[in-house]
């Protein structure tokens, strides 16, 4: 069975290591699994990139200039992908012959008509992992609150538009002509995705499989704290919270609430003496130790799982602090790990995942003050052994394991193609 997947991104983003995660265990459940992707890194031949030629090169640049120009319509905090135009050439030879083709996170790299002429030209079963709003929206990859995609899109706040035949209605419009009738079966790690993919015009009438994200449970396991944090240099004896994000200056990642929650948690009194410290990953500013009311150490992008790993293994916890995230892939790693996990109820994945006392707290929604005292809960269970690496890491090995993934992602891929054959 020949499976092609596509991503715009590569494995250093959330979303590409997602990607990367399910071919890699598609491929060890015995699936012919390639990957193809805008610019590939490494070397590994089965994760193709885009030809090279000028023609391929040329209708990139062009996509690139138009999409460049759409982005200063936008509100500064707006994440956009029109429909548009696509950078990849469906027309280009693929590393194989697919009975399956599976999308992942394609803006801006394929759009709707491009989905339909690989339809025309393959006829096979479609798969796409939704991995935030943007496959069913206008352009919005994050809706803010917007919910005009349940219905047609236009005058689109994200563009600061007025008029309703604006590029939000032209995308949903022209992916409802493309897309109408190709047998697409959507997948998803969480129940976040599922609600707003039901919710949505385009995709309502579409069937939803919910497959959680696969973590590689030979990297993300326990580990002694004491050998995590002498390998990177932390300290001992301190309660250490562990956030963190690809961008931290992307409002829905929520910082000013990890911000808020921690200086909480600082200035109140505790049932522990240990000192507080912050370890916090991602782009930043650099410049935590002047708002935060504790030692911290920031460490940057960590490019690898292992020093991913290591990070949630020295934590005593790590906080997710999303207001608005289809299920971000740190809260699964973060349980394999054996490290509880304090986020907001109302996160993708914090519903699927967390289970307050026994693996972590779910606050509510936009309140760092319950942010805050989830905080102190945690700490203090962690302390206690209320809450546990056994108990932490159950949920994360009963479902999100590579294992687990491969396997419910074949089957499905098997039940599609019976499905089309019949």
């Amino acid at each position: 069975m020949r499976v092609v997947h596509f991503s715009a991104l590569g494995a250093n983003t959330g979303a590409g290591r997602a990607a990367r995660n399910i071919h890699d265990s598609v491929l060890s459940a015995g699936c012919d699994s390639w990957m193809l992707v805008e610019n590939a890194s490494g070397v590994d031949p089965r994760i193709a990139s885009c030809p090279s030629g000028l023609w391929p090169r040329l209708h990139r640049r062009i996509a690139v200039r138009k999409q460049n120009a759409q982005q200063q319509e936008l509100r500064p905090d707006a994440i956009f992908s029109t429909d548009e135009f696509g950078r990849f050439d469906s027309h280009q030879d693929l590393p194989t012959t697919p009975d399956i083709i599976h999308l992942h996170w394609v803006a801006g790299f394929i759009n709707s008509e491009q989905i339909r002429n690989l339809w025309n030209r393959f006829q096979v079963p479609l798969v796409w992992t939704v991995m935030d709003c943007a496959p069913f929206t206008g352009g919005c990859h994050y809706t803010n609150g917007c919910n005009a995609y349940s219905a047609d899109c236009g005058s689109c706040p994200m563009l600061r538009s007025s008029d309703f035949a604006d590029a939000s209605h032209r995308s949903i419009e022209s992916k409802r002509r493309a897309l109408r009738d190709i047998p697409i079966t959507l997948t998803g790690a969480t129940q976040w995705v599922a609600d707003r993919a039901a919710r949505s015009s385009l995709f309502s009438r579409l069937r939803y499989v919910k497959v959680p994200y696969g973590v590689d449970s030979n990297i993300f396991h326990p580990l002694p704290k004491v050998e995590a944090r002498k390998a990177m240099g932390l300290p001992l004896d301190a309660q250490i919270v562990f956030f963190g994000a690809t961008d931290h200056a992307e409002p829905r990642k929520g910082m000013s609430y990890a911000i808020e929650a921690m200086n909480r948690l600082a200035t109140q009194p505790r049932s522990f003496t240990a000192p507080l410290f912050a370890l916090i990953a991602g782009a930043s500013d650099g410049n935590y130790a002047s708002r935060l009311k504790m030692d911290c150490k920031e460490v940057g992008e960590l490019r690898s799982d292992r020093l991913l790993a290591t990070a949630y293994q020295a934590a005593d916890l790590f906080l997710c602090p999303s207001i608005d995230d289809a299920g971000p892939q740190m809260i699964p790693e973060s349980l394999m790990c054996g490290t509880p996990v304090v986020a907001f109820q109302d996160c993708g994945g914090v519903p699927d995942f967390i289970r307050t006392g026994v693996n972590g707290y779910a606050a509510r929604d936009r309140d760092g003050n319950d942010l805050a005292q989830g905080l102190d809960t945690v700490l203090n269970s962690v302390a206690s052994g209320k809450i546990n690496a056994e108990s932490c890491r159950a949920i994360a090995l009963q479902e999100c394991t590579m294992e687990i993934q491969g396997g419910r992602y074949k089957n499905l891929y098997l039940e599609l193609i019976k499905r089309s054959s019949s």
